[in-house]
């Protein structure tokens, strides 16, 4: 994968090698996934490096737009970023930090002082800090700043457990999960890739994520049910007044929906074999799945209905 997107990132046109970088990355990861195990640590890091390195032809795809704006009044192309050279590509790709998952990456990241900022930069999980403050003024002021600032790690924050637990909507537990990656398919799928309207644009991403993570039968199970329940739920509160003086015993339906598709999603998570996950599925008569299909098709009717009236 690596010197695949090397290759792709020293010789293709940047207009368009972001997009080079994402078939050819994710092409690759099909490829993993088919022939690693599932449970193998291996993937994990071939996901990180596939991230990286798409993120990295996004940012050189960025930077071009610059250079063709003004290619033809100012001849000086040395603000534009150069591409780096194969040997910092590689290092970029296999360096330490960031580049394990869950608990083992906070931690090196935490000891080796990476996403570590001021508490005035307000840091985003994923981001970095959000605010005009330049980090590196901040704490040069003077002699004595940078031991003077309140420091936190909160852009390595993966996880906002309020919105797991509460919700109330499963938009709001999406959005507190796995924040990291999270921002980068906001970040880069989305100002980068995805010119379209809202259903497509969220279609595609639960598509690119599902690639991502392993196209399995129960993979495709929980991202299209997901993306479904979502849907269901931006559609419902278009219908109804859900944030005024009805929001509690709507926050209450929704939560009771959101809970009722974390467990109804449970085994797509915790079974491998998707014979297992099937057989379970048929033998409740895919009960969830048809009551979605009620719920969307009632929204179908009162669409029509306040349409015509």
């Amino acid at each position: 994968m690596v010197c695949g997107n090397v290759l792709i990132l020293k010789s293709c046109d940047r207009r368009y090698v972001h997009q080079i970088s994402l078939a050819y990355s994710w092409t690759y990861l099909l490829y993993v996934h088919h022939n690693v195990p599932s449970h193998s640590y291996m993937i994990g890091i071939f996901q990180i490096i596939a991230l990286r390195l798409v993120g990295l032809a996004c940012e050189l795809s960025i930077a071009e737009k610059p250079r063709l704006n003004y290619r033809e009044t100012t001849p000086n192309e040395a603000e534009v970023m150069p591409v780096p050279e194969a040997v910092d590509m590689l290092a970029y790709a296999y360096y330490f930090i960031g580049i394990h998952k869950a608990l083992l990456g906070t931690a090196v990241c935490t000891e080796s002082g990476f996403g570590l900022y001021p508490v005035k930069c307000a840091p985003l999980p994923g981001s970095g800090p959000s605010t005009h403050y330049s980090v590196i003024n901040l704490i040069t002021k003077t002699p004595d700043a940078a031991s003077e600032q309140e420091y936190n790690v909160q852009m390595l924050n993966s996880f906002e457990i309020e919105k797991l637990i509460l919700g109330p909507k499963m938009k709001d537990t999406m959005r507190g999960w796995d924040m990291s990656i999270r921002y980068w398919y906001w970040a880069y799928a989305y100002r980068k890739f995805i010119k379209a309207n809202k259903q497509i644009f969220e279609m595609t991403i639960f598509m690119l994520w599902t690639l991502w993570c392993g196209p399995s039968i129960p993979q495709i199970i929980i991202s299209t049910t997901l993306w479904v329940i979502i849907h269901l739920e931006s559609e419902y509160s278009e219908l109804y007044d859900t944030e005024g003086s009805m929001k509690l015993p709507w926050d209450i339906g929704f939560s009771i929906m959101r809970m009722f598709c974390l467990l109804y999603l449970t085994p797509c998570f915790v079974v491998d074999d998707t014979k297992v996950v099937l057989r379970y599925y048929n033998s409740i008569y895919w009960m969830f799945h048809i009551i979605l299909f009620v719920l969307m098709f009632i929204a179908v009717i009162i669409f029509k209905s306040r349409g015509e009236n």
